[in-house]
């Protein structure tokens, strides 16, 4: 394990060898030396206005495309500079292949729009979505773009034409997962149930499955299986018969689960899931081993929710104490 201090740190991303670290005042690149992760080049500017942060990072195509809460970045990572930007705040944002879709409110309050931009190109398609802003709830992109609603409805919207097509299915969905060619969806029913269902590109439905757990913290998806999180409480389900009764494992109920948690594969092939709970005072980060139950410790005292991603075999995390710190795990040795 390594730890070294860094600036703030909003959002964290790797990808082409590269750990990126995001916050409202600009974009820092790294590169792994063997023992701690060293600066590359001078950090891009992004924001000199006090309270600006930045909601979401993606690295894709050797760029940077970086949500902040005044506007967006498209930053080249190969000298990290800014190639795009534009002082329009989005809530959501996916990339795959030539596509960069955001979304933003409408011209009206029963409206968002998702914009779709082809980045070969850098032309867009505005798509206006019938659900105001505040009540888009997730977004993942495949082949086509699934957006999930608070009111019930998924749109799915081709990107190429921006043809959208919009399923009601009267459930409040609250997360999305791709899985395979469909995607996995997490919503809950009038008595605050769980209630899962998936989506095939070719618009077949499955579901929804209403079960008797009341877990709607956040959903994570490795390969045929489900994660999925309340405040004391994490369940496993297969994706493949969704229907089936999970098995379910008690945490501790002096804290709870928090929402963004990962599942991921460590050194051995086993899955943990990283995990980030609350007392009454403080955060609390977790390796969960959910074929056992346990959970080991590797970050307390957090006054604000904490980053992090995947670097090849390490888990980084960027910790928020009194400072920030990076933190760097290899998985398979803090897990055993």
């Amino acid at each position: 394990m390594g730890t070294q201090p860094v600036g703030e740190v909003d959002q964290l991303a790797y990808r082409y060898g590269v750990l990126v670290t995001a916050s409202g005042r600009n974009l820092t690149t790294y590169l792994w030396d063997g023992k701690q992760w060293q600066m590359r080049h001078r950090p891009a500017p992004l924001s000199s206005t006090a309270g600006t942060s930045v909601r979401s990072l993606i690295l894709d195509d050797g760029f940077a495309f970086v949500l902040a809460t005044e506007g967006w970045y498209v930053i080249a990572l190969d000298n990290v500079q800014i190639r795009h930007q534009r002082p329009e705040p989005c809530s959501f944002q996916a990339k795959r292949g030539t596509w960069w879709v955001r979304i933003k409110k409408g011209d009206s309050p029963e409206q968002s729009i998702l914009v779709i931009m082809n980045c070969a190109t850098w032309t867009e398609i505005p798509v206006v979505l019938p659900v105001p802003l505040a009540d888009v709830t997730d977004m993942v992109m495949g082949d086509v773009i699934y957006v999930a609603s608070s009111n019930g409805d998924i749109f799915v919207v081709d990107p190429a034409t921006g043809q959208c097509d919009t399923k009601e299915l009267f459930v409040p969905w609250r997360r999305l997962a791709l899985q395979d060619r469909r995607v996995i969806m997490l919503g809950s029913n009038q008595n605050g149930q769980t209630v899962l269902g998936a989506l095939a590109e070719n618009g077949q439905m499955e579901g929804p499955f209403h079960h008797s757990e009341r877990l709607l913290t956040d959903m994570a998806v490795v390969n045929d299986e489900v994660y999925i999180g309340g405040e004391n409480q994490i369940a496993q389900y297969r994706a493949s018969i969704l229907s089936q009764k999970p098995s379910v494992n008690t945490l501790p109920q002096n804290e709870q689960t928090q929402k963004d948690f990962i599942a991921l594969r460590d050194q051995t092939g086993s899955v943990r899931l990283v995990l980030y709970r609350k007392d009454e005072q403080k955060g609390h980060l977790y390796l969960y081993d959910p074929i056992h139950g346990s959970t080991t410790p590797i970050g307390s005292l957090l006054q604000k929710p904490p980053q992090f991603c995947m670097a090849d075999k390490h888990l980084v995390v960027a910790l928020r104490e009194a400072s920030t710190k990076l933190n760097t795990y290899v998985l398979g040795e803090e897990a055993k």
